[in-house]
């Protein structure tokens, strides 16, 4: 009788392996590794790099990491627009990553929806900017969500926080952007 319902238990948890590797299988495909430090989007040519900056930073020194930024013998690094990240999203395939804020002790390995098997570990800033009532900017910045796909807008400066906020840097002509409403302005950082 125990014999039984040992090999019944054996058989079940053979079952539930299998079914769990099938399930995998189903996934989106992964990427595979990159030769270089960037990738060159087929699509559009722009070149990213495959990592972002790799640690919290807030929207002022992002554009100036992007701007001072030597990689792989290439200068000319820039802060991406809202259009051109959203340009390297795809709900279809992932890219392994970290998630978490080391303040908080809570990073921990993360898959990112995005072309290029860019390396991510946290969310995108952009150069879009949102514009108060007296069309200035209101303090809050537009970043992509990598994990949802999905764009949003966060105060940025004392007294909020950049926790988990990190910037990819991208190089090749600005693609213009679709993002020209009233409520919006595409801030150019200039060197």
């Amino acid at each position: 009788m125990n014999r039984q319902i040992v090999t019944a238990l054996f058989s079940l948890s053979l079952a539930a392996i299998m079914a769990g590797a099938q399930s995998t299988a189903d996934k989106a495909p992964t990427q595979a590794p990159q030769a270089h430090d960037y990738w060159t989007d087929p699509t559009t040519n722009l070149m990213w790099t495959t990592k972002d900056n790799g640690k919290d930073i807030s929207w002022k020194n992002a554009t100036k990491y992007c701007h001072k930024l030597s990689l792989a013998g290439y200068t000319g690094w820039r802060m991406p627009n809202m259009d051109e990240l959203q340009g390297i999203y795809d709900k279809d395939v992932e890219s392994p990553g970290l998630m978490g804020a080391k303040y908080y002790h809570n990073v921990h390995p993360a898959t990112w929806h995005i072309k290029g098997n860019i390396f991510l570990t946290g969310n995108q800033w952009s150069t879009l900017q949102r514009l108060g009532d007296r069309r200035k900017p209101s303090g809050y910045v537009y970043y992509v969500d990598f994990n949802e796909g999905i764009e949003n807008n966060d105060p940025t400066g004392w007294p909020y926080g950049y926790v988990g906020m990190r910037v990819l840097c991208v190089r090749g002509p600005e693609a213009s952007p679709d993002h020209t409403t009233n409520d919006f302005q595409i801030i150019k950082i200039e060197k």
